[in-house]
């Protein structure tokens, strides 16, 4: 039994056999379809239940005080109610309904609950004789889904952390094999809590999120295989009043839209958020920053053979700063079309990068702490600039720039003597070696404009 599909797909095999039961006749067929639900389970499960009646009028069933335990994983609903239950030559159960008061979920390294659920046009594939457990949860269709009040608490043993998620409201609309689902969440927050690499939590809210996902059960089912989470193909989200707080400190982002889309040169990814605001604890920040004209936006294109890579990244702070970085990435060998690389198998082509903005140079050092950047401090990097272009040239337009910088826009350009690995660009934190062989003079072009 796979574990990992008991959150999906026991409980609607449960429903599936209930439904069986109900559609054939009313108390004992109910009964006699718990009984078979029950001989099916796994040795040493447990089916509990305060009270059981046939809906008749609904051609279903509803159930009190629900518990149902599978080994380490337990399930609980005080109320469940299964509605307009069918039953295909094929061995499909359909039921157009099935409502659920305060439904749980617990495992060794999960807690998940809600306070209401309900699920419409949901259909469970049958099991082939594989037994009620063993149904993909990536073969189940449903039409819509919504919770109210979810809340999500895992503990992640290896990393010795725990992280939990809520949200106020979660809807679920065309989940199923080659179909393109929308998820809509509102009033969310996650906390990833602390651990001893991570000592300082970090804790995100977001007012209402929606995203368009393409094949949903792909991303589920290789999520279940791999037993980690797998990014989905998310064709399109918009994240709106979104807030990140770490320690005493924290930002705010007005609103976050993304796209992604297929184009004959291949997929183009746009990312844009807008409206962004900082706050270091109580201090006060000693530079008026346009918080809700700010930008950042991230244009990426993928190759349609996946062998080149190309993204830039742009903020931009009306009336300080207007700074753009962007990469080249290649593979050596081109892989087939269908099967993107991990972005380790890139090497590095070149780095641009660019800055605009007077004000920018000039009130900088106000948002660093006095004790690591003092007026001094400035006078002797200037200086040392100065002494570093006599022996460099390449430097001159660095000094041209910070001297006069007025409307003027100081670009570089990177290109590495040969392609750097994307894995081994970490490792320049500690081979100083790698590091100087990236930035040095004959590596480097500086241009104004």
């Amino acid at each position: 039994m796979k574990r990992p599909l008991l959150a999906t797909s026991l409980l609607v095999a449960f429903a599936g056999v209930v439904a069986y039961g109900t559609h054939y006749g009313p108390e004992h067929a109910l009964q006699n379809g718990l009984a078979r639900f029950r001989a099916a389970l796994p040795p040493g499960s447990t089916l509990e239940y305060s009270a059981a009646r046939p809906d008749l009028l609904a051609r279903g069933a509803h159930l009190s005080d629900v518990t149902l335990r599978i080994h380490d994983i337990t399930y609980r609903a005080h109320e469940l109610h299964l509605g307009h239950v069918t039953l295909s030559p094929a061995g499909e159960t359909s039921f157009s309904r099935l409502d659920l008061e305060q439904p749980s979920l617990d495992g060794p390294s999960y807690h998940i609950h809600a306070n209401t659920m309900h699920l419409r046009g949901l259909v469970i594939p049958p099991d082939h004789g594989a037994g009620l457990t063993a149904v993909e949860a990536s073969n189940i269709i449903l039409d819509h889904g919504e919770s109210e009040d979810l809340s999500a608490h895992f503990t992640l043993r290896t990393a010795q952390q725990a992280w939990s998620f809520t949200a106020q409201n979660a809807q679920l609309n065309r989940y199923g094999k080659n179909r393109a689902t929308t998820l809509s969440l509102r009033k969310t927050s996650l906390d990833d809590g602390t651990s001893p690499a991570y000592p300082t939590p970090i804790f995100l809210t977001c007012d209402a999120f929606t995203a368009q996902i393409d094949d949903t059960t792909t991303t589920l089912q290789e999520t279940l295989k791999n037993n980690t989470p797998t990014p989905p193909n998310t064709a399109s989200f918009t994240a709106l009043n979104n807030t990140v707080r770490f320690g005493n400190n924290h930002g705010s982002i007005d609103q976050i839209s993304f796209h992604n889309t297929q184009e004959n040169d291949g997929t183009h990814s746009a990312l844009t958020a807008t409206g962004l605001h900082l706050h270091l604890g109580s201090q006060k920040i000693p530079v008026p920053l346009n918080g809700a004209g700010s930008t950042i936006t991230q244009n990426t294109i993928l190759s349609s053979n996946h062998n080149d890579l190309t993204s830039q990244l742009a903020l931009t702070i009306p009336d300080f700063v207007h700074f753009t970085f962007s990469l080249h990435l290649q593979k050596g060998a081109i892989p087939p079309a269908e099967t993107p690389p991990p972005l380790s198998d890139f090497f590095l082509k070149n780095i641009q990068l660019s800055v605009q903005g007077d004000r920018f140079l000039h009130d900088a050092p106000l948002l660093l702490p006095k004790t690591r950047f003092s007026e001094e401090d400035q006078k002797s990097l200037l200086l040392g600039l100065q002494n570093l272009t006599k022996s460099a040239p390449v430097f001159a337009p660095v000094l041209d720039y910070i001297t006069a910088p007025n409307g003027r826009t100081l670009s570089l350009n990177i290109v590495p003597p040969t392609p750097l690995p994307i894995s081994q660009i970490p490792a320049l934190a500690h081979n100083p070696t790698w590091g100087m062989l990236l930035f040095t003079p004959n590596v480097m072009t500086f241009s104004v404009q």
